[in-house]
């Protein structure tokens, strides 16, 4: 199923944006606006791609370098422009990493963020709360599971990732320690 990968600009409305280009959209998941933004949003949200095989191809299966006996395919860079119709004070928009998230199994409401993140207006609200998801969204706390561990990571440089199915836990001992804490605890 696909997913696909997207980030919504905090405090900045799709009004003020007057093209984005460079995005990969092929399943008709995706409704724009005519200047690239995503429609039904009240945050300007760009879709920078909607089915992630779409843009790596090669891997022969269902995930993308984490079984080590499927093939190995290389990165891809993904360019997104984003043209604003005037001027931006740099405090006002923010830097990376915005509100990054993926969406799965093709389905739009079904947004993963950053741990404390807002999800965007099209997310499906009645995940929060359900399986291992401890998210209370009236206090902004969102997107962790019960254990206090993130259902995303933002890491700004190379990672060792772990193999599919592996918990991350198990390949970094001290990561749930980190992750509870707020990333007091074992910061190396």
């Amino acid at each position: 199923m696909p997913t696909g990968l997207a980030t919504s600009l905090r405090n900045i409305t799709g009004s003020v944006i007057s093209s984005v280009t460079g995005q990969d959209l092929q399943e008709n998941i995706i409704s724009n606006n005519g200047n690239g933004t995503e429609q039904g949003q009240s945050l300007a949200t760009v879709i920078a791609f909607d089915n992630v095989f779409n843009v790596i191809q090669g891997s022969g299966g269902s995930f993308i370098n984490t079984v080590p006996a499927s093939p190995s395919v290389p990165a891809q860079t993904i360019t997104n422009f984003i043209t604003f119709s005037s001027p931006q004070v740099q405090g006002q928009v923010g830097l990376p990493p915005h509100n990054p998230f993926i969406f799965v199994n093709g389905n739009r409401g079904h947004e993963v963020h950053l741990t404390d993140y807002a999800p965007t207006d099209l997310m499906d609200l009645s995940l929060f709360g359900t399986q291992n998801d401890a998210s209370n969204p009236e206090n902004n706390d969102t997107y962790t599971t019960e254990n206090g561990l993130p259902w995303a990571l933002h890491i700004g440089s190379s990672f060792d990732y772990p193999v599919e199915y592996a918990p991350i836990d198990d390949a970094y001992l001290f990561f749930s320690n980190w992750a509870a804490s707020g990333g007091s605890q074992n910061e190396d």
